[in-house]
């Protein structure tokens, strides 16, 4: 709904920073974890996004390491050039990428293999029933 309102980036940009006030609250308690966080298409493809997130990263004094990225094959897929030049910004910040849902889509492993992805997490509608398929 969000996202049909035009309101996903505004949500987004405030999730992002809540989020990272909460690692730093728990970095100052001595609790070094880390989040990941989903992004919507919309996100994908916001050319202002790396350098909103290099912001509050510094403002908070959080390590990169302690912010994943999650981002769905869709919507990379919604428009490849745009999104990679996002994900490539995103990961010269440092940030560990992740293409969720991976084979709900159609795209191809040469194409997701341009992409600066750390990880890879196959829809379990992809394999559940892979050894029972017949081969062409």
């Amino acid at each position: 709904m969000a996202e049909r309102s035009g309101s996903i980036g505004m949500l987004s940009h405030w999730m992002l920073a809540n989020v990272c006030a909460q690692l730093h609250a728990w970095q100052q308690r001595g609790y070094h974890l880390s989040v990941a966080v989903n992004l919507s298409a919309s996100d994908v493809v916001d050319r202002q996004l790396a350098t909103y997130l290099a912001s509050l990263l510094e403002r908070y004094r959080l390590s990169p390491a302690r912010l994943s990225i999650e981002v769905t094959e869709s919507a990379v897929m919604q428009d490849v050039d745009a999104a990679m030049s996002t994900l490539m910004e995103l990961n010269q910040l440092g940030l560990r990428i992740a293409i969720d849902d991976y084979g709900t889509g159609y795209s191809s492993l040469a194409q997701i293999k341009r992409l600066p992805v750390d990880e890879l997490k196959i829809d379990k509608s992809f394999v559940l029933a892979i050894d029972s398929q017949k081969m062409t």
